[in-house]
């Protein structure tokens, strides 16, 4: 059993979807899978383009700098 089985009910990756990140259909997928309303979730994602896949998906968002990205711009994150 992976990791991941043993801690999330649900997991979903790029191979699940025609149109990963940027676009939103991952989370989307995602939030049809756990019959979830994207108006109450968060995504929380640690670079530029989970942001806008999050966005695009109309999630709000939590963005959390890494040692990739602590120097980008804080206003398009």
């Amino acid at each position: 059993m992976s990791i991941e089985a043993v801690l999330f009910d649900t997991v979903v990756t790029k191979d699940d979807v025609t149109n990963p990140k940027p676009a939103g259909d991952l989370y989307l997928l995602a939030l049809k899978t756990i019959k979830v309303a994207a108006q109450s979730a968060i995504a929380v994602e640690d670079t530029f383009t989970g942001v806008t896949a999050a966005n695009n998906a109309a999630l709000a968002v939590v963005a959390i700098a890494n040692n990739h990205t602590k120097q980008h711009d804080k206003c398009i994150i």
